[in-house]
């Protein structure tokens, strides 16, 4: 090969891996390969941050109400560990999952989404507990 022409492998070879599709998510150009992330089950709508592991939450007796959303962007195995949660993302629903009110509870504290119950973990328009019940 002449030396005019090893330039241009160069970047043609630096191009093709600059364009791989290694990661997924919008936050994958930062993600280690192989990064194993141990996420909580969280959702955010309407900038309220809702968590689903609280005790006695998921008896199957809560009543359906008027949906409110759905989830757009699935965390788990899309985004890295730096992710910054936003409207509509999910830490293990799938895209897609609607997102409901709980019948007789402010959605600004419970919600519901693929079958299990979600309350608030964080609210930033609420000055206290009281405001969200």
């Amino acid at each position: 090969m002449r030396k005019g022409n090893v330039l241009p492998v160069i970047l043609s070879a630096g191009l093709l891996v600059g364009c791989s599709e290694i990661g997924m998510g919008p936050d994958a150009a930062a993600c280690p390969p192989n990064a194993v992330i141990d996420w909580m089950d969280v959702l955010m709508v309407n900038g309220i941050t809702y968590a689903a592991d609280a005790e006695g939450l998921n008896d199957g007796n809560e009543e359906q109400g008027e949906r409110i959303g759905e989830v757009k962007y699935s965390m788990d195995g899309h985004a890295c560990s730096d992710h910054q949660l936003r409207n509509g993302d999910a830490a293990f629903l799938s895209t897609g999952t609607d997102i409901y009110e709980v019948a007789e509870y402010d959605p600004d504290f419970r919600v519901l989404a693929g079958g299990k119950v979600y309350q608030v973990q964080e609210n930033q328009q609420a000055a206290t507990i009281s405001e969200l019940v």
